[in-house]
């Protein structure tokens, strides 16, 4: 079960509101339509303007419609509150909220919208402020729940958390933030967030806060650290807090995390127990949705067991209880399940139907335009800070300047009183003024440039995940499909395909790097490049493993990388040598080739081009001195000397 499942909390705190008189208006009496026993009870609350008491009645009235399968009803009481122009804004927002957690985990669209209806009310008539950024937290969730990532952070980032003065939300707040951080991949900054949120909620005694933070860090060291056992220790943990908190609904969630862990470990007996127990609890609280996701992952299970009829059952239910309004990941899930049952019991007919369903939205997963919106939003935010921190930096000189001329003006009148040294005392101080601006205009320079390298990296090694882990493993399946076919021509060209696709990945983000280390990796590199290219390349790479930071290692590579692709692009050489070398507290690579060469002076385009000034700043990054030979007819050099210990 994914892990988002746990934000869809509908967790409100009891309200701390002054000033109730500007709340309730008027007195009012609420007209008794139906429901004579909710009206009333709204009325007599009403009386006493007890804001706490409406709370309390308005979830009582939506857990019983939710409970005895009355939404419609139940909304249509909550439209007449909206309507009628008697009652207080009040009543209204708190209509609009509940409205918002009858359409549940049904209808996130319309859920996001009743929200957004309460903040309207509250921004137009300045009441009930307090509860704004609690329901903008809200809304992300919903775009959270539906895969919108973009849309997601958009909301979250007009939240004013320093407002939020209640801990249990800050929690809440806390989990969310850390949820987009993990779906972007960025697991320490989701499971710092986290570590956070379970600080303030051990202070608080938040077991209901406990519950969903452990429930996401199962989920991550299932999902993003592949480790299982752990996951079902934090599952274990979070099953345990929902219990002392009074929420079984979320305890149920908790418990079928841990049996579809078991699934995953292939431990099908203990994930068999816990999800088929899951299951049948969630048909008795009527948890539609938890039954669906319950109802899919058995399927699952007992395609694994052998037990196509029990899967075909299974999936079936899932597929007919919630399949108009859930996402492509549960739909191509259960339609993988129903494809792979059917194709057990010989009616292939059905299973290759179900498996072309799979395909259909596997594919629409893998939509790149909501990932490249969000990488734009990212970048733009990131020059909106950029710009913030420039527009200081000016700010900061404009009043240096002022400072300044200050300081000349009264200087002058005093300057009959002062000696030559004073006045060679203050040039002198003025110097030093003027270099620590141009240092500090320098390393915030570096800074950034640091950061949008690293940035790229980042993004970098994203896709090259992205397309290893998906389009990848569909080729690889493809492939098997056409050896099994024996269609030798499509065997053929998946195969090139698949390795073009590789090559790609592997220039995007060396995994070998990782893996083996910074010579295997050039090695490799060396290697690929002569394989497929025409310039032949010679290479004398020592051992110069374990010498390097992480980040000087991946910074040689890219350098040497980007040096290759200059070499392939301009210089019209026949072949070119690397080297990589062991000296006295360093260690020197060569990149050289036998081209046409180029101007290497000051005033030369190509010395200050994009790309040369790119192989600068990274051999700053990795604290390295970089120089170019090139002489033009016979060819270039690049020396690259870092420095180390011991080398």
């Amino acid at each position: 079960m994914k892990w988002i499942y746990f934000f869809f909390v509908l967790f409100f705190t009891n309200l701390e509101v002054k000033g109730t008189n500007l709340l309730f208006q008027n007195p009012q009496t609420v007209t008794q339509q139906s429901n004579s026993g909710f009206f009333r009870k709204l009325n007599q609350t009403l009386r006493y303007h007890n804001l706490d008491s409406l709370e309390v009645i308005f979830s009582d009235f939506v857990k019983d419609k939710i409970k005895n399968n009355q939404l419609v009803q139940g909304h249509e009481i909550l439209n007449q509150i909206i309507t009628d122009n008697k009652l207080s804004d009040t009543l209204k927002i708190l209509a609009y909220k509940n409205k918002a957690i009858l359409f549940g985990q049904i209808d996130f669209t319309k859920k996001r919208q009743a929200f957004k209806s309460a903040i309207k009310i509250i921004n137009q008539e300045g009441t009930l402020h307090e509860l704004q950024p609690i329901y903008e937290i809200e809304i992300a969730k919903t775009y959270l729940s539906q895969s919108n990532f973009l849309n997601a952070t958009k909301a979250l980032n007009q939240v004013n958390i320093a407002s939020i003065q209640n801990a249990e939300k800050k929690v809440e707040v806390l989990g969310v933030c850390a949820l987009i951080y993990a779906k972007m991949d960025d697991t320490i900054q989701a499971i710092n967030k986290l570590d956070e949120a379970i600080s303030i909620a051990r202070k608080n005694n938040d077991y209901f806060g406990l519950g969903t933070i452990h429930s996401s860090l199962g989920n991550i060291y299932s999902t993003n650290f592949h480790q299982p056992e752990k996951a079902i220790t934090h599952f274990r943990i979070s099953m345990n807090a929902f219990e002392k908190a009074g929420y079984d609904h979320y305890a149920l969630g908790s418990q079928a995390d841990i049996g579809v862990t078991y699934s995953r470990m292939k431990m099908l007996d203990s994930a068999l127990y816990y999800l088929q127990k899951s299951y049948d609890e969630s048909i008795k609280t009527g948890s539609i949705y938890d039954q669906s996701i319950c109802a899919k992952e058995l399927g699952i299970v007992y395609n694994q067991l052998k037990q196509p009829q029990k899967a075909l059952k299974m999936c079936r239910e899932a597929k007919d209880l919630i399949w108009e309004y859930s996402s492509n990941n549960f739909r191509y899930s259960c339609v993988s399940c129903l494809s792979k049952a059917y194709e057990a019991l010989h009616q292939y007919d059905s299973s290759l139907f179900y498996y072309k369903l799979y395909h259909l939205y596997r594919d629409s997963t893998l939509n790149t335009e909501e990932t490249k919106a969000l990488a734009k939003f990212n970048a733009e935010l990131e020059k909106q800070v950029f710009v913030a921190k420039q527009e200081k930096i000016n700010l900061e000189k404009d009043q240096l300047l002022k400072t300044r001329k200050l300081s000349i003006t009264f200087l002058s009148i005093l300057a009959v009183l002062i000696s030559g040294i004073f006045l060679l005392v203050l040039r002198g101080n003025k110097n030093r003024k003027k270099r620590e601006l141009i240092e500090q205009e320098e390393r915030s320079q570096r800074a950034f440039s640091q950061q949008l390298l690293q940035s790229q990296e980042d993004e970098k090694t994203r896709i090259s995940r992205e397309l290893h882990d998906s389009v990848g493993q569909d080729l690889i399946l493809l492939k098997n499909k056409a050896q099994s076919l024996k269609d030798h021509g499509l065997e053929t060209s998946i195969s090139e395909t698949l390795n073009s696709v590789r090559r790609i990945t592997q220039g995007l983000h060396p995994f070998v790097l990782e893996q083996f280390g910074l010579t295997a990796a050039l090695k490799k590199l060396i290697e690929s490049v002569d394989a497929n290219s025409s310039i032949f390349i010679s290479e004398e790479v020592a051992e110069i493993d374990n010498l390097l930071t992480k980040q000087q290692e991946l910074g040689v590579y890219r350098i040497v990388q980007e040096s290759i692709n200059n070499i392939l692009k301009h210089s019209e050489s026949p072949s070119a040598f690397i080297g990589a070398a062991k000296e006295t507290n360093a260690i020197v690579v060569t990149i050289k080739d036998y081209g046409k060469g180029f101007d290497w002076s000051e005033k030369s385009k190509i010395k200050n081009s994009l790309g040369m000034k790119t192989l600068q700043e990274r051999a700053k990054i990795v604290n390295a001195e970089l120089s170019i030979i090139s002489i033009v007819g016979k060819g270039t050099t690049i020396h690259l000397k870092i420095p180390v210990k011991d080398a």
